[in-house]
């Protein structure tokens, strides 16, 4: 599909505006300024102060019995400023047609880098989505009537009750995935995107050395696997339904 796209001077253009053509998709994309990397630093410590601030009101409504609405507030005023941060404080560039036809602005993605993330999204989120429903479908049909005998709500029930039990069910498959994922990357090859296997193998055409060069490729493949595996398990460990 990517390939096929026309030339620059015939390229399809989308509102934002996203330019399509053979040299490329082109999309806006935050300018590389200091301010737009403080406001991007407020947006993430506001991001995890709403983490903190939603715990905390799960903790007191289970605990206390209370209605959380003034959290729920502050919830909904942080999640405005930080859309209005995005929006306007990024400073964001969009991609402009110059005189000469040229396009200039934004981030320009290539059609090799295009076709493997749109790839991977499709190839990868199929099972994660296959993997999720078989997770939440794994909650006996008992929680939910529970949970609904409690007066929550269908949204409240998910939340609180049946996603919390699959999420013991859905880690350790999102696991495998993700190490999955990392390796299929190296599929890029096939479509002439420059990947860590295309790397390798100029390495070794150029240095004559293929012991060294596929060692290197397997320590650099297993030190990503065991970040990924280690990232997971912490996670794993934390939904784990704790008995008292």
């Amino acid at each position: 599909m990517f390939f096929s796209l026309p030339k620059l001077s015939e390229k399809i253009e989308w509102p934002g505006p996203i330019f399509l053509s053979k040299r490329g998709i082109y999309i806006p994309w935050p300018a590389n300024s200091p301010a737009a990397w403080m406001w991007l630093a407020v947006v993430l410590v506001g991001a995890i102060g709403a983490v903190l601030l939603w715990r905390w009101r799960t903790k007191i409504m289970v605990e206390r019995a209370a209605s959380g609405q003034q959290e729920l507030i502050m919830l909904t005023v942080m999640g405005i400023a930080g859309i209005i941060i995005i929006i306007f404080g990024l400073g964001w560039q969009r991609p402009e047609v110059t005189e000469t036809g040229s396009i200039e602005g934004g981030l320009r993605l290539t059609i090799e880098y295009a076709g493997v993330l749109a790839g991977l999204i499709v190839h990868t989120g199929a099972f994660i989505a296959e993997i999720v429903r078989g997770g939440i479908q794994s909650v006996a049909k008992g929680q939910w009537e529970a949970a609904r005998s409690l007066g929550l709500k269908s949204g409240l029930a998910m939340r609180l009750v049946v996603f919390p039990q699959a999420l013991r069910v859905i880690v350790p498959s999102l696991n495998s995935q993700y190490i999955n994922l990392a390796k299929n990357a190296s599929l890029a090859l096939a479509i002439g995107y420059p990947d860590l296997y295309s790397v390798v193998n100029t390495t070794f055409n150029q240095t004559g050395r293929p012991i060294e060069v596929i060692l290197l490729f397997m320590i650099t493949y297993l030190i990503l696997d065991l970040i990924i595996s280690f990232s997971m398990n912490l996670l794993n460990k934390a939904v784990q339904v704790k008995e008292r």
